[in-house]
């Protein structure tokens, strides 16, 4: 039996295709939720694009800069990013 937390691990990306076309499908924007949407959304990229800079993968345990406030803020990056999308949907 597979534990829970592999099944979210393995379809995580699939599940976000049917996801993603259903917001496109029922989101009804206007333009004050995508403004405010779009300025979450860059937020969330700019904390993931300073998190990134911070990396060295294989050498050395990141600890300084944004990882030392926030365990993974790549994942809070994105987290950021989609309610973003989420608001101006």
């Amino acid at each position: 039996m597979t534990p829970p937390g592999e099944f979210w691990t393995r379809w995580r990306v699939r599940l976000g295709y049917p996801v993603g076309l259903a917001c496109f499908l029922l989101a009804r924007p206007t333009p004050k939720s995508l403004t405010i949407g779009a300025t979450f959304a860059a937020g969330g990229l700019a904390l993931r694009a300073a998190a990134a800079g911070r990396l060295r993968k294989h050498e050395q345990l990141a600890t300084s800069g944004l990882y030392a406030h926030t365990r993974n803020p790549l994942y809070l990056g994105s987290a950021v990013l989609a309610g973003g999308f989420l608001i101006a949907s």
